[in-house]
């Protein structure tokens, strides 16, 4: 019986997910040419996507843990709606994140996002991760840009009932290798309370592979775990 259950609530959530996309598809074709402004070169593209533009994601890779466990992953359903042109909504698929975009021009951009991490293990319990950040990026000249984020951050654990805060940043390096091939890199550092500081270096390398497509790689060195993972984007 129970199996059963979960193949109906598989094949339900299957259904809605079909049912979305469908619902979301007229109102896409409605906006190319918004899809057809946003930039294909990773350089030039803003914080947030244009208003009514969706992406579909599809993350598949491997992380290694420091005690050497390899663990492979696949995440078929990570979506973006650009709500307006200043507002990106992130799903997982339920909602786990926001970027508002306060200011674009062609010298950067200046935006502040949310995002919502959601976790189990037998220690904690059930952990949510809120991580609420300030991201300004710098053009400096056709090829290159700098942005820096700092963040802060929180876990807060069922088992126990507590919350841990903590802080955290990033700075990345973009540079245009061609006008379709892009790479991003970077130190990123978190620290939470009562924790080891996780420090991190982070490399981005994204193919426009069509207007509707992008392909990248992306690859973390971390002192508590890395991954390596490759994420195929589908334009709506």
């Amino acid at each position: 019986m129970e199996d059963e259950e979960v193949r109906r609530g598989r094949w339900g959530f299957a259904a809605l997910l079909a049912l979305a996309c469908a619902a979301a598809a007229p109102r896409a074709n409605a906006d190319t040419a918004k899809l057809e402004s946003y930039p294909r070169a990773l350089v030039e593209r803003p914080f947030v996507l244009p208003g009514g533009v969706f992406t579909w994601e599809a993350w598949g890779g491997t992380a290694l843990h420091k005690a050497g466990s390899a663990v492979p992953f696949f995440w078929p359903l990570f979506f973006r709606w650009g709500a307006n042109d200043r507002l990106t909504v992130l799903f997982a698929p339920v909602p786990a994140g926001l970027r508002w975009q306060i200011h674009a021009d062609a010298d950067g951009f200046l935006g502040v996002g949310i995002d919502v991490g959601f976790g189990y293990n037998s220690v904690d319990g059930f952990t949510v991760q809120p991580r609420p950040s300030v991201t300004k990026q710098w053009r400096l000249g056709d090829s290159w840009a700098l942005a820096a984020t700092v963040r802060a951050l929180a876990e807060f654990r069922s088992k126990t009932g507590s919350g841990h805060p903590g802080a955290g940043g990033s700075l990345r390096g973009t540079y245009q290798i061609s006008p379709v091939v892009g790479v991003s890199f970077g130190p990123d550092v978190d620290v939470l309370e009562r924790s080891t500081p996780e420090t991190a270096a982070d490399l981005l390398l994204l193919w426009s592979a069509g207007r509707r497509w992008d392909l990248s790689t992306e690859i973390k060195w971390s002192n508590k775990s890395s991954s390596a993972a490759v994420v195929g984007a589908f334009y709506l």
